[in-house]
């Protein structure tokens, strides 16, 4: 499953959500999760949240040097979307 993630820059991030749903043994069904992004001055993330809470949250993006800002958010976004 290591394939799946990749690192730019100070980011690492989930490059292919739907192979992680296949390496934990789930289908991926975008009407059930939703993403949440969570920052702050020294730390940026993002993990997925089910909807019903009936399944624990999955991270898909961490970094540790981009903070909050809207570039770094942007950049976060970026890398998740392609």
């Amino acid at each position: 499953m290591s394939a799946v993630f990749k690192m730019d820059g100070p980011l690492r991030y989930c490059a292919d959500i739907t192979q992680l749903f296949e390496g934990l043994g789930e289908i991926h069904n975008s009407d059930k999760w939703r993403c949440f992004i969570n920052s702050s001055k020294r730390s940026l993330k993002v993990v997925l949240l089910h909807i019903g809470i009936i399944k624990p949250s999955i991270p898909i993006t961490h970094s540790i040097h981009l903070g909050e800002s809207y570039d770094n958010i942007q950049i976060l976004l970026n890398a998740i979307m392609h």
